[in-house]
């Protein structure tokens, strides 16, 4: 059996494994903050240039096109750009506050990211399929970060009753 000592070196080492767990989901809510912010910051300058290109391949065939419709399509994808830049930006303050409150942040970063995720397929279906791979591998880091802070907060608060005791 384990002494005490080597019970608290081994308690350590998995605090310190778990630790880095939580420091991995960190990583991986500011990377998809950041690249959130960066994609939907560049399709939100150009929305006008989208549609404009758009309006001249259907004027090119001679179809009509209703300018005020054109108003209101350029606002609705600025509105749809500027909300998911405002989510790389949520991303990116859990990212920063998952030292401090681990378990709220990972779990508000995993429902957020499946949330949005969901939101977007259903104003695009193709974004439910293109990039699955990687969407699966922040959803698994993101679901690891989660187990890890539960793990990392039960450690703590038997560490605090240990020491309670003594």
């Amino acid at each position: 059996m384990f002494t005490s000592k080597e019970e608290t070196k081994l308690g350590n080492l998995g605090q310190a494994a778990r630790g880095n767990q939580l420091n991995m989901a960190r990583g991986i809510l500011f990377m998809v903050g950041l690249l959130t912010i960066a994609v939907n910051g560049f399709m939100f300058v150009n929305v006008r240039k989208g549609v404009d290109d758009e309006i001249s391949k259907l004027l090119q065939q001679g179809l009509q096109v209703d300018q005020s419709a054109v108003a209101s399509i350029v606002l609705e994808n600025q509105v749809v750009f500027g909300v998911g830049a405002a989510l790389g930006a949520l991303f990116i303050i859990l990212g920063a506050l998952v030292t401090q409150f681990p378990v709220a942040c990972t779990v508000s970063g995993l429902v957020v990211y499946v949330i949005a995720n969901l939101g977007f397929g259903i104003l695009d279906p193709a974004t439910f399929t293109s990039g699955i791979v990687v969407k699966m591998f922040i959803v698994v880091g993101l679901f690891q970060g989660v187990k890890s802070a539960f793990a990392y907060k039960a450690n703590e608060h038997a560490t605090l009753g240990k020491l309670s005791t003594e």
